[in-house]
């Protein structure tokens, strides 16, 4: 098991020295190896509908000390709708992903094109974030030398998440998920192109004699079935598969 810290640096630059000074001061058989990234800090903004205000405002309030941590948030009253702004927000599209899936938990549907996302107007415009990865066995150690040196490094924030990968994680990867998907997407390929369609339709049709007639604009169930295995699933399934490889298409 191990533990995945972040330190969040309120500026764009600093003495990265310290840090790797800190570390080498320790009994550590093995010295973290450090990441840095630039993070460009933006305003969210939203609109709603009035009778969702208060129900938007718990959400808000709730995700800026969970998922989507965040300066400050106002609304201003237009109408019969009610715009929300969020300030100072590190994530991006995930930070809207996550807001847009709270607020849908409560019944309150927002297109992703209508959150506009703008550099903030706070007076810090970056962040920068150092992550390491320590054995569980650091962890106390790690903690408690950056929390007594938190002064002299300058950190705002230190967050730390636990990282663990059993057999069964494995497992579950790629035999309870990514060959599910795999097998269903050569299942439709196999049902919808190689095997004889007539005879799947003529087994059907033997316990369901309305799956051959017409349903829709003259268009039976079965032609539906055949457009949908052959066509709709497998794009749909390969689609669900080049997100499981993190290409994201819509």
């Amino acid at each position: 098991m191990n533990f995945l810290l972040m330190l969040l640096f309120p500026v764009n630059f600093f003495e990265k020295n310290n840090i790797r000074n800190l570390f080498s001061l320790q009994s550590w058989d093995v010295l973290p190896s450090l990441a840095y990234s630039l993070v460009e800090l933006e305003d969210i903004t939203f609109t709603v509908p009035s009778s969702d205000h208060d129900k938007t405002l718990a959400v808000v309030k709730k995700l800026q000390i969970t998922k989507v941590p965040h300066l400050a948030h106002s609304h201003t009253e237009k109408d019969a709708e009610v715009e929300f702004e969020l300030v100072s927000i590190a994530g991006g599209k995930k930070a809207v992903d996550e807001l847009r899936r709270a607020l849908a938990k409560e019944d309150i549907r927002i297109p992703s094109d209508a959150v506009k996302r703008t550099p903030t107007t706070a007076p810090q415009k970056t962040r920068t974030d150092v992550t390491f990865t320590v054995d569980l066995s650091q962890t106390n150690a790690v903690n408690q030398a950056l929390n007594s040196s938190k002064v002299s490094l300058g950190y705002e924030k230190l967050e730390m998440k636990t990282e663990t990968t059993t057999f069964f994680d494995l497992m579950d990867k790629y035999f309870g998920t990514l060959c599910l998907i795999i097998i269903s997407l050569s299942l439709s390929v196999y049902i919808g192109w190689m095997w004889d369609s007539g005879k799947i339709i003529g087994e059907i049709e033997q316990g369901y004699p309305a799956f051959t007639k017409p349903f829709i604009g003259g268009i039976s169930q079965a032609a539906l079935w055949i457009f949908c295995i052959r066509f709709v699933c497998p794009i749909v399934i390969f689609v669900v598969l080049l997100g499981k490889f993190g290409v994201e298409i819509f």
